[in-house]
């Protein structure tokens, strides 16, 4: 409050804001109609705002008034301060009680030691060699805003504009929203430079962490001229993500070159963030079973990828300062770079973009580096399961939790046709009301229940979720089973008429156009980071909805949960079940196997094709 004061009001701010905010406004993008009439209706009774200025009021900063804000600034003072402080340390040591929720709670003046630390702030981070300012110039504010003339003939899907050895880049300019944004996605794809993938995908996720904290103030400037900068640690390197107005694109990407030459970690960074993880992965442990399930099961079915809290915790008290600055000074010596570029972009403009990216990546953060070849891009697999129920048993570690979950997976093997992804939907939405209203409304097994659609990149599945505080995970599996039975028999039952309405539920949603330029990007952003780069897929499974019949889908249903199950059940058992889940037999007969190990049972099980490889067959 002192430097602003010291400062004094500064009119370019308030011009900055003001040429923002009109921008923002003349530009929004078109939002979902009921939550914009919900948003609109609260602040009629919130916002002391004429109502034919309702729609303007959050965007229009009209008149610079330093006076105003000079006297803003004098009332914020230290005898009007409130401080909130809310800890279970103050359980027991306060003496008042809120009258309708009974919160306890205390008021009282702060210390005197407070205070002074408050004043005393601005010299202590001098001393610590920083700096404390207000923001510069902001350099990503958009200066053009004209929508690019299109070409006499737009491509509809993206097209890959430039190929070498090292890089890839696909553009496609926008001729459907007409708007100055666009979106840019690159992935920096990085050689695996440790012999275990879990130390390497975590020392990945530690330079995540510090790389976003040293991006700090690049991201506010950046936010307030709406451009959104998400850089993200990946199994197989590093995705950088903007969207925003397209004259932002090029100076943001040299910013993040930049900020990454000069990124450099102290031990004590280091250590902040290790005790951060540390938290992160032990409050794995807290969350509501339902979660944890899905969690494993992904953990089972990929050969890399997501992992479990105590296989994380593991590997972050082997870790150390030394290794992750081995492994930095090593990491990306071998890359190679994938793009798409859509919007209000040129295809001359997108290749300058990526080519000027990648040589001052190479110049000024991985000098004399080598290309990464597209046959070396991470190596990660789908496990095809045996004809077998395979079990893992989740024991639930806190005292207090009293709900057990199960999750239970059927694999349909790899959707290489459109045909069967349609199915699969279609199968997803016959067992999520029918779960629903049987397990949850009839049975009273839980209040959470799901049925699911899975698809793990072109491999296809169906499940069953339930989270229950009256029955423990074998029981929840027989009523499972006999859901199935009971959905097989209404199947044969089921009219022309009522398999319409399941078509017609995902015809709606595949017509559905996006409402905004990202959500399209964000699509074709899917094909390209999974390799399969089919970006008619929308119109060829209307294609394939158009054929699909009630027999198939019948054929369909009793394959993936009868004639060729291949299932995977994960079992999180609260201390409140264990002696019950123990001793229980299941009613149901079937050969099941326990999964003990993760890594043998990857080790001893087939697997799908690659994903996020190069060697996918596309379909």
């Amino acid at each position: 409050l002192n430097l602003l004061k010291q400062k004094g009001v500064q009119q370019w701010i308030f011009d900055e804001l003001k040429q923002m905010n009109r921008v923002r406004f003349d530009y929004k993008d078109r939002a979902n109609v009921t939550a914009e009439v919900i948003n609109l209706s609260s602040k009629l009774n919130t916002k002391p705002v004429r109502q034919e200025d309702l729609l303007v009021a959050d965007y229009l900063f009209e008149d610079f008034r330093p006076d105003l804000i000079k006297k803003t600034l004098e009332s914020l003072r230290l005898d009007n301060l409130r401080v909130f402080f809310e800890s279970k340390a103050f359980e027991g040591k306060v003496n008042r009680e809120e009258k309708w929720f009974k919160i306890q709670y205390s008021l009282e003046p702060f210390p005197e030691s407070f205070a002074t630390s408050l004043t005393s702030f601005a010299e202590n981070v001098d001393r610590q060699g920083k700096r404390l300012d207000i923001p510069a110039r902001n350099p990503f504010i958009p200066k053009e805003l004209e929508v690019l003339p299109g070409p006499s003939h737009v491509p509809k899907f993206p097209q890959k504009v430039y190929e070498d050895e090292q890089s890839v880049v696909w553009h496609k300019q926008d001729r459907t929203f007409l708007t100055p944004k666009g979106s840019v996605g690159v992935i920096i794809y990085g050689a695996q430079v440790l012999s275990e993938h879990i130390a390497e995908r975590f020392y990945i996720s530690l330079f995540h962490e510090l790389f976003r904290e040293h991006m700090r103030e690049m991201n506010y400037l950046a936010d307030q001229a709406s451009l959104h900068i998400g850089v993200s640690g990946v199994n197989h390197g590093v995705q950088i993500l903007l969207q925003g107005f397209s004259d932002s694109f090029e100076a943001g990407l040299e910013e993040i070159v930049k900020l990454w030459a000069s990124f450099t970690v102290t031990e004590e960074k280091y250590h902040f963030v290790i005790e951060k993880l540390d938290h992160h992965f032990r409050n794995e442990f807290l969350q509501q079973p339902f979660y944890q399930t899905s969690g494993i099961r992904s953990r089972l079915m990929h050969t890399k990828g997501r992992y479990r809290p105590d296989e994380s915790l593991e590997t972050l008290q082997k870790a150390s300062f030394a290794g992750f600055q081995d492994f930095l000074g090593k990491w990306m010596m071998k890359h190679r770079f994938e793009w798409l570029l859509m919007g209000n972009v040129s295809a001359d403009a997108a290749k300058r973009m990526a080519r000027n990216f990648q040589q001052s990546f190479q110049l000024l953060v991985k000098p004399n580096s080598q290309v990464l070849p597209k046959d070396e891009v991470l190596d990660v697999r789908v496990i095809k399961l045996s004809k077998k129920v395979m079990i893992h048993q989740l024991p639930l570690e806190l005292e207090s939790e009293k709900n057990s979950a199960l999750l239970t997976y059927f694999q349909a093997g790899e959707g290489v046709d459109d045909k069967s992804r349609i199915l699969n939907k279609i199968l997803g939405d016959y067992i999520r009301d029918k779960a629903f209203d049987q397990l949850r409304t009839t049975e009273q097994l839980g209040y959470l229940v799901w049925g699911l659609e899975y698809h793990d990149d072109s491999v296809l599945g169906a499940g069953i979720i339930v989270q229950s505080h009256v029955a423990h995970p074998k029981y929840l599996s027989d009523r499972v089973e006999a859901l199935l039975q009971l959905l097989r028999a209404r199947l044969e039952q089921l009219t022309d008429e009522e398999f319409q309405k399941y078509v017609e539920s995902v015809r709606v949603r595949l017509v559905q156009k996006n409402l905004t330029l990202f959500e399209e990007a964000s699509n074709y952003w899917h094909e390209i980071e999974s390799h399969h780069y089919v970006f008619d897929r929308r119109a060829r499974k209307l294609a394939a909805l158009s054929e699909v019949t009630k027999e198939e889908f019948r054929q369909y249903f009793e394959d993936v949960f009868f004639k060729e199950r291949r299932c995977l059940e994960v079992h999180a058992v609260s201390k409140v079940h264990q002696e019950m889940y123990n001793t229980y037999q299941n009613f149901f007969d079937a050969e099941r196997e326990n999964v003990l190990s993760i890594k043998d049972f990857h080790e001893k099980m087939e697997k799908f094709s690659n994903l996020h490889s190069y060697k996918v067959t596309t379909a």
